[in-house]
């Protein structure tokens, strides 16, 4: 049992992966000098409140996992670097609420003195209020805005500095709020997310805040065994970048001190600690980060993990660059909103994996930041370039997609011919189109602005057989030339591993036969029939139960990408693998 106070509740109920809300540091007068100017943080005259939730009153929130929270750890630490047990509270879960809350932070500031520390945690959900501008921690039972902090740290704490600290959705929000507030008090803000971001961090952030406080290596960036408050909310940022596609911020006001020291490191940092990359894990890769290094073996973290317990010591080969496909500025594209729904936007700034985007509707939420997982090329719009089939025939045209709300496609090709398909994961699409005498199918993907396809055409009306064609188009101009690859055998074996919208992944199998351009085979035990579209690409379709699945495939350099979606009734989601020949 740690000595330190704590409550919290334990009852059961079942877990989805969090958007986790809030933690907040507030910091009193800190006012040991080092030589260089700079100050250092006092552990003795340091008092930790922390709010943590990972359950809501009646399940009127979405609950987030236990089995990996590091709440009572970070309080764990603060003892261990000499902060009175007496003067860390800690409250979790029922005992969260919003009165509870209220009272018990109002009691222990009164409690304050001159030159103390205070750190305050609040980890849970977040909200924004568009109309009202007004942003909210959420309780046990209720919500509390951002100001009330602010309030009650300037009526109650007797000291003179505060880090605020905020892990949630929209929780830049309280960048927006320290640098307008007139006080005594001078603020540090580090926070998980942008002010309009949603936040998937589960508790990466509080893994980083542990980091820091701990002396861990990896957040010395600059090798001088010193770990600041700027290393920390630089180390930090760029992690959630990369672990959770979040965009912390951080900024200092009044006389805060952004190089407090807050620990010494641990250990010498190695040439290589601190690295993000992929590492084997399984069947395929995951995202890693590199801890310590010795020779040719290197130690790793995934990022997936917020516990030690898959860190694991590796030699080179079994690490490889991690590439984001990034959109460059002015990028036509589709965003995932806080609902979960596709909508058309365009990237006005880049940053590590993230795209700052602008919405095509109105709206009040100003520019969002989005990660790779809630962003994608958008078809929308009008496309002009060029294609050839296998009758020799070549020309320019165009082709006209709308994207209805979700993932239906609608529009014209080559001027008046009627389309219809939907999207397929993030890049990838298939549609279907008739004239009096052809039935066309076509599947491809949209990349680095420039959309290529192939289709089957299959003759009608009286007429017998098919062939092939391909296309490649541009938003603005004429395609030059639209060669044909060479024709990709899909028959035989092929293995990977898939990943899904849902962060599912796993081992993934697919057996094809062909037969005059027709496919049957087995996906990962679902049966599924298809057929080629041109030289590199082909389409299938198979259920299991009432799912039913739509895939599209693409051979390129000896590679097969797979791209699908999911329905089953009213629920769809999608996926896509890289699989090779075993």
């Amino acid at each position: 049992m740690n000595s330190f106070r704590q409550t919290h509740f334990a009852r059961r109920v079942p877990f989805v992966v969090p958007a986790m809300l809030a933690s907040l540091i507030v910091a009193g007068s800190v006012n040991a000098l080092q030589a260089d100017g700079h100050s250092a943080w006092v552990p003795a005259k340091t008092r930790v409140f922390i709010v943590a939730l990972a359950e809501f009153q009646n399940g009127r929130l979405h609950s987030f996992t236990k089995s990996d929270r590091l709440d009572n750890r970070l309080a764990e630490i603060f003892e261990q670097r000499g902060v009175p047990a007496s003067q860390i509270l800690l409250l979790k879960d029922s005992s969260a609420t919003t009165a509870n809350i209220e009272r018990e932070f109002q009691s222990f500031l009164k409690k304050s003195h001159p030159g103390e520390l205070l750190f305050f945690l609040f980890s849970s959900h977040g909200g924004y209020n568009a109309e009202q501008n007004k942003y909210s921690f959420y309780t046990y039972d209720g919500k509390l805005p951002f100001s009330w902090a602010f309030d009650t740290i300037e009526r109650e704490f007797q000291g003179a500095h505060a880090i605020l600290s905020t892990d949630c959705c929209y929780s830049g929000g309280i960048i927006d709020l320290a640098v307008k507030r007139p006080t005594r008090i001078g603020y540090a803000c580090l926070s998980s997310t942008y002010d309009h971001q949603v936040a998937r961090s589960g508790w990466r952030f509080i893994q980083c805040l542990n980091r820091g406080l701990a002396g861990d290596p990896v957040v010395d960036l600059d090798r001088d065994h010193q770990i600041t408050l700027d290393e920390l909310a630089r180390y930090t940022a760029r992690y959630m970048a990369f672990a959770a596609e979040g965009k912390p911020c951080f900024t200092t006001t009044g006389s805060f001190d952004p190089q407090l020291r807050f620990a010494e490191s641990a250990s010498q940092k190695g040439p290589r600690a601190g690295e993000l990359l992929e590492a084997k894990s399984g069947d395929g890769w995951a995202k890693a980060e590199i801890l310590e290094s010795k020779q040719d073996r290197f130690k790793i973290h995934f990022t997936r993990d917020t516990k030690t317990t898959h860190d694991d010591w590796v030699t080179a080969d079994s690490l490889r660059p991690f590439h984001f496909q990034n959109q460059p500025v002015g990028t036509l594209v589709n965003v995932q909103d806080s609902n979960d729904k596709w909508r058309g936007a365009k990237v006005v700034e880049r940053w590590e994996s993230l795209h700052r985007c602008r919405f095509d509707d109105e709206t009040p939420v100003p520019d969002e930041w989005f990660g790779p997982s809630r962003l994608r090329p958008s078809l929308a719009g009008d496309w002009t370039g060029r294609f050839a089939n296998d009758l020799g025939e070549s020309n320019t045209e165009t082709v006209v997609f709308r994207q209805d709300q979700g993932d239906t496609l609608h529009g014209t090709w080559s001027g008046n011919v009627k389309l219809s398909g939907e999207r397929i994961g993030k890049e990838a699409f298939f549609f279907e189109a008739r004239t009096a005498n052809r039935l066309y199918r076509a599947a491809g993907h949209v990349a680095d602005g420039q959309l290529s396809f192939d289709y089957c055409a299959h003759r009608t009306q009286g007429e017998h057989g098919n062939y092939y064609g391909w296309a490649s188009y541009l938003r603005d101009g004429d395609v030059a030339a639209v060669p044909r690859n060479a024709s990709a055998e899909f028959a035989g074996t092929w293995a990977g591993v898939y990943e899904n919208s849902r962060s599912s992944s796993g081992p993934e199998s697919l057996e094809l036969k062909e037969s005059a351009g027709q496919l049957r085979g087995v996906w990962s035990d679902v049966p599924v029939t298809g057929e080629r579209l041109g030289s590199t690409r082909f389409y299938l379709r198979g259920t299991s139960g009432k799912r039913a699945y739509l895939v599209a495939g693409w051979v390129s350099h000896g590679q097969l990408r797979l791209d699908y979606s999911a329905t089953d009734e009213n629920d769809r989601y999608f996926g896509w693998s890289t699989l090779q020949r075993p």
